[in-house]
């Protein structure tokens, strides 16, 4: 897991290197925020959230503590190896 990076600059490029070599580099125009790019997604991801309090179903597929503790842990490993 030491031997690659992934850099994404003030533009959208990104930019990935395995064993210090630079891949092809991808990009595009960024948008002002992520709802331009993510709000079919975050809607859809709602409906379900609201549908599964209606129903009384679990939603398999919605985040739970699990994954929020997950992103807790892989957010402070990321700030440790700064």
């Amino acid at each position: 897991c030491e031997k690659g990076s992934l850099e994404i600059d003030n533009h959208g490029k990104v930019i990935t290197r395995f064993n210090r070599q630079a891949m092809d580099s991808v990009g595009g125009k960024m948008a002002e925020n992520w709802m331009t790019r993510f709000e079919q997604a975050y809607i859809n991801e709602l409906k379900a959230w609201i549908h599964s309090i209606q129903s009384g179903v679990s939603n398999n597929d919605l985040a739970c503590a699990h994954d929020a503790l997950a992103a807790n842990e892989a957010c402070a490993l990321g700030i440790a190896s700064i």
